[in-house]
């Protein structure tokens, strides 16, 4: 047991070290929140918005948001790969394939990691490595043991918390968890203060889906993702590539926060006005309490 949580949480304690810091305006002490928007119409994204056609409510209160970025931004992608026995075999093996599907449509300003998790949570690859280097270890990759899935996503997000730009945390998995030590809560929790979006490729059966669903549900919600559920090898590399493609898509609005904003956790709401389709944007963001004088 010791040796298992030491492995889980090593890369964590690396990445607490280096955790990124509030965006700030250059030269200012003006902070800035970014949220991540998906538009989606018809099953495709909606393209050409400007920021007028969004209606961004900090806790009930109208922003006023500039479009920082859409369309072809470079990404950090990090992907966190079940190797547990529950994925043993062709099951597998298909989730191996799917993951490399991405590849061909990774753009050269893209970076890339690799977690593989069992009972142990392993760092394969960083967050900066480059697309050849990962794609070869995940043809490496051999499962064994019990599914640490919520120890796995945790120790994920903190690593993305290293890197400045667009973080894509995409999971695949069963979607079922033997052996984590971290709760629902806990990951949950981490989430909400995170800038990632995550994905995560379900290939469960309908029963494993309705124990895995309500918690893998909330965790992309919470952060403007989504879940998507692939039965077979074609399904699979499909999500995976629309994923991206989604990803590559969304808006990237920025608003400044109130020099007053209470710590704590603080309710969003993305909208459209004057256009259709369905938003999908993370819920919220987290205001650190302020240091204490001496500490």
């Amino acid at each position: 047991m010791i040796r298992r949580l030491a492995a889980a949480f090593v890369l964590v304690l690396a990445a607490a070290a280096a955790t990124a810091q509030p965006a700030r305006l250059p030269g200012s002490s003006v902070e800035m929140v970014s949220v991540d928007v998906s538009v989606i119409a018809e099953g495709r994204a909606v393209p050409g918005l400007t920021a007028e056609r969004f209606d961004v409510r900090d806790e009930g209160t109208r922003r006023a948001v500039e479009l920082v970025a859409a369309g072809d931004v470079p990404l950090h992608l990090l992907l966190v790969m079940d190797a547990s026995d529950s994925v043993a075999g062709e099951r597998g093996k298909r989730l191996v394939r799917s993951a490399q599907a991405l590849f061909p449509d990774l753009g050269p300003a893209d970076r890339v990691g690799l977690i593989a998790f069992s009972e142990e949570v392993r760092l394969l690859a960083d967050v900066e490595s480059s697309a050849p280097a990962v794609r070869a270890m995940l043809a490496r990759l051999g499962p064994g043991g019990g599914t640490s899935l919520r120890d796995a996503l945790w120790a994920a997000l903190k690593r993305a918390e290293t890197v400045r730009g667009r973080q894509l945390v995409l999971l695949f998995t069963d979607g079922t968890d033997t052996s984590s030590w971290l709760t629902e809560d806990a990951v949950l929790a981490l989430a909400r203060e995170s800038d990632s979006v995550i994905h995560v490729v379900s290939t469960a059966d309908r029963k494993g889906l309705l124990n895995a669903d309500p918690f893998l549900s909330r965790l992309t919600a919470i952060t403007g993702g989504r879940l998507w559920e692939a039965s077979d090898a074609d399904e699979q590399e499909l999500a995976v590539r629309r994923a991206l493609a989604e990803m590559r898509s969304r808006y990237v609005l920025r608003f400044e926060r109130p020099p007053d904003a209470k710590a704590g956790w603080h309710r969003l709401e993305v909208r459209l006005k004057g256009a259709k389709g369905d938003v999908l944007a993370r819920r919220g963001y987290y205001v650190p309490a302020a240091p204490q004088p001496g500490g």
